[in-house]
């Protein structure tokens, strides 16, 4: 038995399984580190925030977003 190229299908041709799999491990990847940051605004201190360029209500609305959003 001959192997064969499995492809899922994407609406693109031709891509692969482990492409697929890769651009999904990316953006699972990318949440998370986007939820760590949100995260790490809401532990810093006012003069931090300052140095950054953001005040306190700008990172707290910025720390409350949910992952998925921009």
């Amino acid at each position: 038995m001959a192997y064969q190229n499995q492809t899922i299908h994407t609406g693109q041709p031709h891509q692969s399984v482990a492409a697929v799999v890769f651009a999904w491990v990316g953006t699972v990847l990318k949440l998370a580190q986007r939820q760590r940051s949100r995260r790490a605004l809401t532990r810093l201190e006012g003069h931090m925030l300052k140095d950054i360029g953001l005040s306190a209500s700008t990172a707290k609305d910025e720390g409350n977003k949910a992952f998925w959003q921009d």
